[in-house]
């Protein structure tokens, strides 16, 4: 039985350290894919380029690029912003491209197995407390109602399942692996900049923003031209309303070392 690895890499730190694990034990097998949703901070760009580099030097291995539409075109195709009941930009964004490169390669390639290697770990959510190391779906098995039936085994494996946080920071410190520069600018998470989903994430971008980040400053403004394009708000409120909010917060707490109560 022929059979692929495929370790998923976003730039973050728990991919980035999955996709070491999957090289540890697969060697030049494991094939490594970035899902580019044209919508990442340009550090993230610099830092998987930066990790390009490192893997070819390293272990002879590069990273396979991945991009189809864009976060912004997809917006402007659906003519509302992605939300928590209607996330549509994973599906477009990251599943289906993924899962049409690989049937495309079925196509061409003699393989019944793939294996990919994914950074999930149990503390990140409630969802994923049950979730075992590794889940095996024979060929032709129904994975999720998004993705199409398989016509291959597929085996999705979480090496990092059990880890803590600090775990994964001080394994990659250790196997001298940096991590995305994001982290220190005090996000938790990397990629999407910013979830539109989550307006936790998009009140983050907008601190980036008031702090003179000239990268945030610019994705804000483009966040305000999809709302004129489309005549809707990114959340309940508008961008202009959150970075108003932002401001105000960021006053209040600059006055005297000490917040202002309301």
């Amino acid at each position: 039985m022929k059979r692929i690895s495929i370790a998923l890499l976003s730039g973050g730190k728990d991919s980035t350290l999955t996709t070491v694990k999957c090289i540890e034990k697969r060697g030049k097998e494991c094939e490594i894919v970035f899902l580019d949703t044209g919508w990442e901070h340009i550090e993230t760009y610099k830092h998987i380029a930066l990790l390009n580099r490192l893997f070819i030097e390293r272990w002879g291995i590069s990273i396979t690029h991945l991009k189809s539409v864009t976060m912004k075109d997809l917006v402007l195709s659906k003519r509302f912003f992605p939300n928590y009941p209607r996330r549509y930009c994973t599906y477009f964004l990251k599943l289906k491209p993924f899962y049409d490169w690989l049937l495309n390669r079925h196509k061409k390639e003699d393989f019944d197995l793939v294996e990919i290697w994914t950074g999930v770990r149990k503390e990140e959510s409630e969802k994923r407390r049950d979730r075992k190391p590794v889940m095996v779906f024979k060929k032709g098995a129904k994975i999720r109602k998004s993705i199409p039936k398989l016509p291959f085994h597929t085996i999705y494996v979480y090496p990092i399942l059990e880890y803590a946080e600090e775990e994964v920071f001080e394994e990659l410190k250790r196997l001298d692996i940096p991590v995305n520069p994001l982290y220190r600018k005090g996000h938790k998470r990397v990629g999407c900049y910013p979830c539109l989903a989550s307006e936790r994430s998009i009140k983050h971008v907008i601190k980036d923003a008031l702090a003179g980040d000239e990268f945030a400053k610019e994705r804000v403004e483009e966040i305000k031209r999809l709302e004129e394009i489309l005549g809707r708000k990114v959340k309940k409120k508008s961008i202009n309303e959150l970075i108003r909010k932002e401001y105000l917060l960021s006053r209040q707490k600059s006055l005297s070392g000490f917040v202002v109560s309301k």
